[in-house]
């Protein structure tokens, strides 16, 4: 969870008032720096400005009750690193796009998409399978299975497929 959302510090505590309202000045430079949190989730980024000192901390993304869960990483920051704002100013932050949603197939997309694979790349698909290999001939990161989109009594899929985690073996 994001701590450090806040709706901004009263900075006038300790400090009495200006005559335009504003807090009076004490002559100390009371900005702080703001760090470089792009790729950084949760409690890594709320840990990180609560160092720095930020506290009105906002997502791009959601208008939702803060704070919310931040599982995504960062992807982009305002202000950016490096800039002295005051305590109380805005940090907003942007967080990648969550993945779509996997989609169900049937046996006939299935057969398709094996016949040109890389079309469908970056795409969210449930399929189902039988494992039918997985020892140190298919190595530490990959199995072998009968899959299809559409769930079969055991044994029953006609597709075989190769999966590798990483990089695929020759």
């Amino acid at each position: 969870m994001l701590a450090v959302i806040g709706s901004g510090v009263d900075r006038s505590t300790g400090g009495g008032s200006s005559a335009n309202g504003l807090p009076a000045s004490s002559g100390v430079d009371e900005r702080i720096t703001i760090p470089n949190v792009v790729g950084m989730t949760g409690d890594q980024v709320a840990q990180t400005l609560n160092a720095a000192g930020a506290t009105n901390v906002h997502l791009a993304q959601h208008a939702a009750s803060l704070p919310i869960p931040l599982t995504q990483p960062v992807t982009e920051q305002t202000p950016r690193a490096g800039t002295r704002p005051m305590p109380g100013d805005r940090v907003l932050l942007t967080l990648q796009e969550l993945p779509p949603e996997a989609r169900s197939i049937t046996s006939r997309e299935w057969a398709v998409i094996t016949k040109s694979p890389d079309t469908h790349q970056g795409q969210r698909l449930i399929v189902f399978g039988h494992v039918t290999q997985f020892d140190s001939v298919t190595g530490p990161t990959g199995f072998r299975a009968n899959v299809d989109g559409a769930q079969h009594a055991s044994g029953t899929t006609t597709t075989r497929t190769r999966s590798c985690r990483g990089r695929p073996r020759s």
